[in-house]
């Protein structure tokens, strides 16, 4: 990025609403893109991401830059397991603004409309074979 924003004088709920507006402008809302954006935020390839690697992320890639005190604060909210760090789950329920019960309706939702356009391709198929 050409220019990198120092986001200073941010409260905590500014900072994460700039945040999941900057992610879902450049990553986008589906789940599909959402997880390519995780794999992105995922440097070391763990399946988690830790401090370091989502401020890293925000300011090279997002152009970015919260102060070290508002960063780990940013980071205990988004890690609702207090593990230290940021799954995919707990990233895509940030992303999308989602409760873990609506983050397993939606993907119940996803894995019932792929399996609804598989059968549809099926008999598709079987009618024209």
């Amino acid at each position: 990025l050409s220019y990198v924003r120092h986001a200073s004088g941010f409260s905590l709920d500014a900072a994460l609403r700039l945040i999941r507006e900057t992610i879902l402008n450049r990553c986008g809302a589906s789940e599909r893109s959402i997880a390519k954006c995780f794999r992105v935020f995922d440097e070391d390839g763990s399946g988690e991401v830790d401090e370091e690697e989502f401020m890293g992320i925000l300011t090279k890639q997002l152009g970015l830059k919260f102060d070290p005190e508002l960063a780990h604060q940013i980071i205990a909210t988004l890690d609702s397991d207090g593990n230290g760090t940021i799954g995919m789950e707990e990233f895509y329920k940030f992303v999308m603004g989602l409760s873990s019960e609506n983050i397993q309706r939606a993907k119940r939702s996803y894995r019932e409309r792929a399996s609804d356009a598989q059968r549809s391709a099926m008999q598709l198929y079987k009618a024209e074979h």
